[in-house]
């Protein structure tokens, strides 16, 4: 293994950064025969125009529960869970502002404290409560603080979250509420409605309605984020091969991994996503939504994921990982109002709920490693070259 210094990792041939983001020269390995195609994405973070988010924008979007909840709890449309993630919503949607009025008094106190107090009004919940009773539940899954700030990357990914519409999304502080969420995701719904996506919950045995753009600005994307990913190959001419090829070496594949990526700060965006946006036990993969992510971040596009999290969520009942979205049911109640004048018990702040990654997990991902005092290098296997970090020339100027 040829170790880089931090001039030669940053200044040599190798230097897979174009505009901050990919190479324009070769990624070449020292090894005879073996070298890495150039990512030349020309100008590629630095395409169309400026849309910088500050992420201080007031949400001031509120839902009305349904006046009959009791009237949607059909078999059609609320025990059949199925989330079909090719149904979006038009393009046409992109800068509606939801604005639904709230006519709800509070006049009692609403309590969620224990499972006992749900609420099972047919036999799918009833079942569906089953399974998330065996479930473990955490707080949202974050980097350790010190990780990143050993990488230098973190300046470079909050630019990005912020060309994508993300900002806001990505800053995640609050508490996460384990039976709100048993709640939330065992009368999970939706239906399409005259080219509109609705999406159906229930806190505290109300039901409550929200269109998918209204959903995207509760859990913290900009409102004017699209909704419709194929927006992605009509309009910027978005094709997953050609865009993988340039991002990366390897063959496209339905098992892509995200190690195969060239470029240091589209890894960490791609594990953060996997992380956070579609968390999975097996962090190793980048999928297709995933892929349209970092297009659109690339692009400055705009672009709300949360019909693909609509689709995971529906997941997680019955899956094998930790139920990690409880902070963005948190937000999903405190957007509607739910908690007001509620008693609610929440996830404590214990290490046994909170799932940080650090570089152990990149270092077993063959990712990192660490070097001579407390150093830190980005990896490629089969390759003899490394970056070391942080590396000022990763950054975008």
């Amino acid at each position: 293994m040829v170790l880089c210094t931090h001039e030669h990792a940053c200044g040599g041939p190798f230097n897979p950064i174009i505009d901050g983001w990919l190479s324009r020269e070769p990624f070449t390995s020292h090894r005879a025969g073996n070298s890495m195609k150039g990512s030349s994405i020309s100008g590629a973070w630095l395409e169309g125009d400026m849309q910088y988010v500050d992420g201080h924008e007031e949400q001031s979007q509120e839902a009305q529960p349904s006046s009959s909840w009791r009237s949607h709890e059909t078999a059609s449309s609320r025990d059949n869970m199925s989330v079909d993630s090719s149904h979006r919503d038009t393009d046409s949607q992109e800068d509606a502002t939801p604005v639904v009025p709230r006519s709800r008094i509070q006049t009692r106190i609403s309590v969620l404290t224990s499972v006992e107090q749900l609420m099972l009004r047919n036999d799918y919940k009833r079942e569906a409560l089953d399974l998330l009773k065996n479930q473990t539940y955490h707080h949202v899954r974050i980097s350790e603080p010190f990780f990143f700030i050993k990488t230098g990357l973190k300046a470079d990914m909050t630019r990005a979250f912020s060309y994508v519409g993300w900002y806001n999304f990505a800053d995640m502080i609050e508490p996460g509420l384990k039976f709100l969420t048993m709640e939330f995701l065992m009368s999970l719904s939706f239906e399409e409605t005259d080219n509109t996506t609705e999406i159906y919950f229930c806190f505290f045995d109300e039901q409550y309605k929200l269109t998918a753009k209204e959903l995207s600005v509760a859990v913290g994307f900009d409102k004017k984020c699209l909704l419709d990913p194929s927006v992605l190959s009509k309009t910027y001419k978005y094709d997953r091969t050609t865009w993988w090829d340039k991002i990366s070496e390897e063959p496209v594949s339905s098992k892509n991994s995200i190690v195969s990526i060239h470029n240091p700060t589209f890894r960490m965006l791609a594990k953060w996503i996997c992380m956070v946006v579609h968390p999975r036990s097996d962090l190793r993969l980048s999928r297709l939504p995933e892929l349209q992510y970092l297009f659109a971040m690339a692009k400055k596009i705009k672009l709300s994921p949360v019909m693909s999290m609509l689709a995971q969520w529906q997941k997680m009942i019955a899956g094998k990982s930790p139920i990690d979205i409880t902070t963005l049911v948190m937000r999903i109640a405190t957007h509607v109002k739910a908690l007001d004048n509620a008693q609610v018990t929440y996830l404590p702040w214990e290490d046994e709920y909170q799932l940080l990654v650090g570089v152990e997990h990149f270092v077993q991902g063959y990712m990192t490693r660490e070097g001579p005092s407390n150093s830190l290098f980005m990896t490629y296997p089969r390759y003899d070259r490394e970056v070391e970090l942080p590396c000022p020339r990763l950054s975008t100027r």
